[in-house]
């Protein structure tokens, strides 16, 4: 072979190896609000936040930091996956904790609702993607993958080869990481989906505490609940540490098998001394609307969010000793931009658009950077 056709070839090799590298990169960025949530947190000035909030789609869906911020000056977060399996809670905290010392978390535990393993081996993947490497990461790959990770979960170009058909997506949402930099979430990890209003006043609801029937749990959610718990045994010192189920609707027909699973958590969440609330309890405390404040069964929208974290902000404030810090100046920006995003986000689910606001697709409209 004559030097310059070497020398073709090994420019031709160079290339598509950079090709390759910059198109697996782009295609890790998945269009997802768990991403946005687990990324962005590292951005967060350390030691910062008074309440973290842990959960499924419920907690993202539920919670509005900003608005706790602005009306009662507790700055927090929600750190949070959808789908969130109950193995992974304890990996979530455990790295949340690492960058920052709480007064009061917040554990939602609908997770026991997703806590097989097939389930968890399936849907742990943000989670994981999104952790820094570290031996917390190193234990959650153990625990919730076990012996089912393989090479090809290490190479991002076939792990995430189905991204190739959108690409231009990805490439989309890597720039708006790139834009943000080293800012952190302005939503502190809120997101409503999907955006619409859902009329349940009709519904056949059921008093999820009528349902008294309890699970008979699996050797491994009994082994998950024992680990979970165990572990905060150990930061209990530390945080003060609160079980609760974010308000859901129990339906005739649909959802009450979520219940047996709820009660036999919350038996050995109580056994252990441990705080369980379960927020639906106090559903004419937040004045909580079945014909206009959810999106579905099991998700807040908007409008019933915003109250939501009124009653939750309160009731933390009355139950624990949370020292407030003075005005924060970043997290007034945020406040000015979230409060935007409400208003465009209960336009649109009064309008029944039945599409995810993520805090990056209203970036263009809010003009708003660096907070």
């Amino acid at each position: 072979m004559k030097k310059a056709h070497i020398i073709q070839f090994s420019s031709l090799i160079m290339f598509l190896i950079v090709l390759i590298a910059f198109i697996s990169n782009t295609m890790c960025y998945q269009k997802s609000s768990d991403e946005v949530r687990l990324k962005l947190f590292y951005n967060e000035k350390e030691q910062s936040m008074d309440v973290l909030l842990f959960g499924s789609s419920a907690v993202r869906a539920g919670f509005m930091p900003t608005k706790a911020y602005e009306n009662y000056g507790i700055r927090s977060y929600n750190y949070g996956v959808n789908h969130m399996p109950l193995p992974a809670a304890k990996y979530l905290i455990t790295e949340a904790l690492q960058y920052q010392s709480p007064e009061v978390i917040v554990v939602d535990i609908n997770g026991i609702t997703y806590c097989s393993k097939d389930f968890t081996e399936s849907k742990s993947a943000p989670l994981i993607n999104s952790m820094r490497e570290g031996e917390n990461k190193e234990n959650a790959v153990k625990e919730l993958y076990g012996e089912t990770i393989t090479w090809e979960d290490e190479i991002p170009f076939i792990k995430y080869h189905k991204n190739i058909f959108r690409i231009q997506r990805c490439l989309k949402y890597k720039k708006y990481y790139e834009k943000y930099g080293d800012n952190a979430s302005v939503l502190k990890g809120y997101t409503t989906n999907p955006v619409k209003v859902e009329d349940f006043s009709t519904s056949k609801i059921i008093d999820p505490n009528t349902i008294t029937k309890i699970a008979k749990l699996t050797e491994y959610e009994i082994k998950t609940i024992d680990g979970l718990l165990d572990y905060c045994d150990n930061i209990n010192d530390e945080v003060e540490i609160v079980f609760a189920r974010f308000p859901r609707i129990t339906i005739e027909g649909q959802n009450e098998w979520e219940m047996e699973y709820i009660n036999a958590l919350e038996m050995e969440i109580v056994k252990r001394g441990y705080e369980y609330v379960d927020f639906y309890d106090y559903a004419e405390d937040f004045n909580m609307d079945l014909a206009k404040d959810f999106n579905d069964n099991t998700h807040l929208n908007v409008f019933g969010a915003e109250k939501f974290t009124n009653f939750l902000s309160e009731y933390l404030l009355e139950e624990y000793q949370i020292n407030l810090a003075e005005n924060d100046e970043k997290w007034n920006k945020c406040v000015t931009y979230a409060n935007t995003y409400y208003e465009i986000a209960k336009t649109a689910t009064l309008k029944n658009e039945g599409k995810e606001y993520y805090e990056f697709d209203l970036a263009n409209e809010l003009k708003t950077y660096g907070v």
